[in-house]
């Protein structure tokens, strides 16, 4: 699936009458990203619904359109207002700031939760970890997957002068703690440094996992997880070592 993903991909970006101007690499990220994702929707033969914010001319959701066929939804937002005009059969098209929660709430309410969420849009870090913190409370169903492109401008002074002044990749490793804080291990570890993570954390019962590729972060929502429960085997022997070294090595590397 996924090789066969990565072609379609690829040749369905680089024939669109629109221009888009997606890197080569973001091709392969995608296919490993959605392969497992699209095989399950079509196995279940569900239409995919998918979002993404940053327009511009409106190739990339002519080449979505024709990467998942015509049963998809597609939908675009872009800050300029005259993106709207491209709306056609294939793709319809919002004007807003992704940062404005009443932008997302008039999507939601008008056309229903998405399963693909593409952030392509100010590739500020406020900006971006808004669009991640939409997506957990609502804008992704009960399944779906967030992808923020372009990370690497996390690493650029000019994409923090928003007032705020996140670090996307700061926003990233924050949400890796939520999902760590399932271990059943810190549950029970008085010196745990997750500890102020809630059992109820919207994060952390929702991010199944995060893949990190060059410029791209892709965020799985399953919503529902639990805590991580003990595992493993006593085994059939008597004889046990038992004691764990491990603390005591005086080796820094």
């Amino acid at each position: 699936m996924t090789s066969e993903l990565h072609e379609r991909i690829v040749n369905a970006f680089t024939a669109t009458n629109r221009k888009n101007s997606k890197y080569d690499s973001y091709f392969k990220a995608y296919a490993q990203i959605l392969g497992p994702f699209l095989a399950q929707k079509e196995r279940s033969n569900s239409p995919i619904k998918l979002l993404e914010i940053g327009v511009q001319d409106g190739g990339s959701l002519e080449a979505w359109k024709s990467i998942l066929g015509s049963k998809s939804q597609i939908y675009g937002l872009d800050l300029n207002p005259e993106c709207a005009k491209l709306s056609c059969d294939d793709y319809k098209v919002f004007s807003g700031d992704q940062s404005d929660p009443s932008v997302w709430n008039k999507m939601i309410n008008e056309i229903g939760k998405f399963d693909i969420i593409i952030d392509d849009g100010s590739h500020v870090g406020f900006s971006q970890s808004k669009t991640i913190d939409y997506s957990l409370m609502g804008a992704i169903g009960q399944e779906g997957v967030v992808i923020i492109e372009d990370t690497h401008t996390a690493y650029m002074d000019k994409f923090t002068g928003d007032g705020v002044g996140i670090n996307f990749m700061d926003k990233v490793m924050d949400l890796a703690s939520r999902i760590n804080s399932r271990s059943a291990r810190l549950q029970n570890d008085p010196s745990s440094k997750l500890s102020h993570i809630k059992g109820n954390d919207i994060a952390r019962t929702s991010i199944e996992s995060i893949r990190i590729f060059e410029s791209i972060v892709a965020i799985y929502i399953i919503r529902g997880l639990s805590n991580s429960r003990g595992a493993g085997s006593l085994g059939v022997t008597k004889n046990s070592i038992v004691k764990d070294v491990r603390s005591e090595s005086k080796l820094y590397l």
